[in-house]
């Protein structure tokens, strides 16, 4: 049997799914690869290891400018710039060999600009001949390298600037141990650069304050930063300096503690500036606050600046409830509508109707009470910002006022002194003729009981008319010659009864005497005549019921008739619940012969009333309303030891009885000859003459014990006569009689004889007593 061939087919199949998914997978993963390389900003390229390119991403080709095929490295290189060519070509066998180069710099010029790469180049793919293909990544760090250098450059600048600064710089720890200072530092504290570093900031600056210091560095630490402060420090050398500090916190990281700085300022001259300048400030503050006068300033809006204590004083107001107002609120409406006029056409015309001429205006306090003064104006230098200033000097006029009418009231007065003193002289020479001979007829032994009453009614008279010419002569008199020291509250009681008397059925007289009241020194009947007057011109204000009430009071007050400062005075009060003085009037109530009650008055009550008071060095004052008036007269204080009230000693009967040789002198012969009869009555050996002349001429021949000399005689005064016969006979006595003196108008004035005269008319005994008084001393 033939051998059959049987023919068959293998067929087997192999599962490459997974290969094929490896592939798949390995063509994503490349194709992911290159779309990420594409997309990165660095240049990238490979070669295999026969150095042909394997691929060029496109930030290399428009780094290059490659805009066609390069197949080797050769040609690569040839587009790279010649330091980057350089660099790959030194470098390529050794990559291919298995070496790696990471971001090596390399820097090229362009253009005439350089630029800089970092270049990496690495091997891939590892092949078991060792052979490697190469990647290469430029990556351009220009910008990169352009900003370190402006950072060094900037860092050179800052630590040039820190070595270099004028102002101390010092960097600390959280301990406030130092870590840096600059030369400024060395300088400010005195110590090295290199024995500050390292030391404790709060122990090496010596300070009157160090816990101060410390407390603020402190605080530095705890907030971060810290306000500016001044310290004052003692260098090394031992001077002192007043320092600024500025601290903060430089910088704080995970890594390193926290560092603050301090910046401090050497302000010691500045200081000084300034406290000069503050003194200089508060100098003419000090001057300007000083000023008695009240002065203002002002800007060119009327706006007040500043405003010192005699202007608080003078208008009232606070000086900070006025600065920055406008001035006007210190004038009444009649001037305020006038001032911003002023200053405008000044400020545009230069017309000076106010501004550098003193004139005199009206005042208004904050009561809207207004008060005369004078304003000065000025305009002061340029402020720094333009703004034109002016200064106004204002000099109450009150008092000054007041004075010029104390003053014109007092002419007027001393005018009428003079005329009524004049009078009273003559009148009293009549009536010491009249009252002396109706003493002689009534010293006749055995008169007619008819005759007897009908002088005494003369005699009456007389007095009556001596009476009349002492109120005249109140006038006249500069001082109280019968002063005596007492307390006005016991003047007052006594007086109480009969000042009730003077009073209307529907007025009601109320006292208010102070306590423990202290003592004056004035004419006791002078001043129960002033209150007499006073409450009957009281009753007279008041028209229906009403009150006058008289008070006292103890009170410091300004009278410059007793000094220059405030002093001790009692103070007497009449006010009553009356119509008031109208305005019109209050001028002219002292005034002599004013009147406003027609026939009823004579006028001379309240001059009379002013007389007084000036004679006794006190002041008065009047404040008058719709709801009455009050009279307050100022009385100052005296010691009870200064009495001047004289006591005459007893006088011894024997030297009542001895004879003397008399001679008087005295132009009204009628007057001389009553004296003579009346010491003649008595013993007495007496020759009269009329004039002084004479009187000396019969000196030089007969020794006399006494001369009496009336005082105001033609051609030889009293005085000079006394004068002349004392110069003749040393041992002679002098007795003055007069009815008025005015002691301005005569020569020769002696003090002592003044108090001792004896005042026309005098009755006999006054007489025949001083007489025997002088003659027996």
């Amino acid at each position: 049997m033939k051998k059959q061939t049987l023919a068959c087919y293998l067929v087997a199949f192999v599962d490459q799914q997974q290969e094929f998914e490896l592939n798949l997978q390995l063509q994503l993963s490349e194709r992911k690869f290159y779309s990420i390389i594409e997309n990165i900003p660095e240049s990238v390229f490979l070669l295999q290891e026969n150095t042909e390119v394997a691929y060029l991403n496109s930030q290399l080709k428009r780094f290059l400018s490659i805009d066609k095929s390069i197949k080797d490295s050769k040609q690569l290189l040839q587009a790279c710039p010649k330091n980057i060519a350089d660099f790959i070509e030194q470098r390529m066998d050794s990559v291919m060999s298995g070496e790696s180069y990471i971001r090596e710099e390399v820097h090229y010029k362009h253009k005439g600009e350089t630029f800089y790469s970092a270049i990496t180049l690495f091997p891939i793919v590892k092949r078991s001949d060792r052979k490697f293909a190469m990647a290469g990544v430029i990556s351009d760090i220009t910008a990169q390298k352009r900003t370190d250098h402006t950072l060094q450059q900037t860092q050179k600048r800052l630590a040039g600037l820190v070595r270099h600064a004028p102002l101390a710089i010092i960097e600390w720890d959280k301990s406030l141990t130092i870590v840096f200072c600059n030369q400024a530092a060395s300088s400010l504290f005195g110590v090295g650069q290199n024995d500050l570093v390292g030391s404790n900031l709060a122990e090496v600056v010596t300070s009157e304050f160090n816990t101060e210091l410390e407390s603020y560095l402190l605080s530095t630490v705890s907030n971060e930063t810290s306000a500016k402060q001044l310290i004052a420090i003692t260098d090394a050398q031992g001077q002192q300096r007043v320092t600024e500090w500025q601290s903060f916190m430089v910088y704080e990281t995970q890594n390193e503690p926290p560092r603050y700085a301090s910046l401090v300022s050497d302000i010691t001259m500045l200081h000084e500036v300034i406290e000069s300048l503050e003194l200089k400030e508060a100098e003419k503050d000090e001057v300007l606050q000083s000023m008695v006068d009240p002065v203002i300033t002002i800007n060119d809006k009327g706006q007040i600046l500043t405003f010192n204590k005699a202007a608080e004083a003078a208008f009232q107001y606070q000086a900070g409830n006025v600065i920055g107002k406008n001035v006007k609120m210190l004038m009444p409406n009649e001037f305020a509508k006038h001032h911003d006029t002023f200053i405008s056409n000044y400020m545009t015309t230069g017309h000076k109707q106010v501004i550098g001429i003193g004139r005199q205006v009206v005042g208004q306090r904050a009561d809207e009470s207004v008060f005369p003064m004078h304003l000065s104006i000025s305009e002061l230098p340029l402020m720094p910002n333009g703004v034109r200033r002016f200064i106004g000097n204002c000099v109450d006029l009150t008092n000054i006022k007041e004075k010029e009418e104390q003053l014109r009231r007092s002419m007027k007065m001393d005018a009428l002194g003079k005329l009524t003193g004049g009078i009273a002289h003559d009148f009293n020479n009549l009536i010491g003729i009249m009252l002396g001979y109706s003493d002689i007829v009534l010293m006749q032994p055995e008169l007619d009981e008819d005759i007897e009453n009908h002088v005494k009614a003369i005699v009456k008279a007389g007095e009556r008319a001596t009476n009349l010419t002492q109120k005249l002569l109140n006038f006249s008199r500069k001082e109280s010659e019968l002063t005596e020291i007492f307390c006005l509250n016991n003047a007052l009681i006594e007086s109480r009864q009969l000042l009730e008397k003077s009073l209307k059925a529907d007025v009601r007289l109320v006292f208010h005497l102070a306590e423990k009241l202290p003592n004056v020194s004035v004419d006791k009947h002078d001043f129960d005549d002033m209150i007499l007057n006073l409450v009957i011109n009281s009753v007279h204000a008041i028209e229906d019921a009403g009150t006058v009430s008289v008070s006292t009071q103890t009170q410091l007050y300004q009278n410059d008739l007793v000094g220059a400062s405030p002093s001790l005075h009692v103070r007497c009060e009449v006010a009553d619940t009356g119509t008031g003085i109208p305005d019109e009037y209050i001028d002219s109530i002292f005034d002599p012969f004013f009147s406003t009650k027609g026939d009823k008055g004579t006028g001379l009550g309240l001059s009379q009333v002013y007389a007084f008071i000036q004679r006794s060095r006190g002041q008065v004052e009047v404040k008058t309303s719709e709801q009455g008036t009050q009279f307050l007269i100022y009385f100052p204080v005296v010691d009870a030891k200064s009495s001047q009230i004289s006591h005459i000693e007893a006088i011894p009967s024997q030297a009542q009885h001895m004879p003397y040789k008399i001679i008087v002198v005295d132009d009204e012969l009628s007057l001389a000859d009553v004296v003579a009869k009346l010491l003649r009555q008595v013993g007495h050996q007496v020759d009269i003459f009329d004039n002084g002349s004479d009187a000396l001429q019969a000196m030089m021949h007969t020794q006399y014990d006494l001369v009496i000399s009336d005082v105001l005689m033609p051609d030889l005064n009293g005085f000079s006569l006394a004068k002349k016969a004392v110069q003749r006979c040393p041992e002679i006595k002098i007795q003055m009689i007069s009815g008025y003196v005015d002691v301005e108008q005569v020569t020769d004035f002696d003090e002592q004889l003044y108090d001792n005269l004896l005042r026309k008319p005098f009755r006999p005994q006054e007489l025949l007593n001083r007489v025997a008084q002088l003659c027996s001393e």
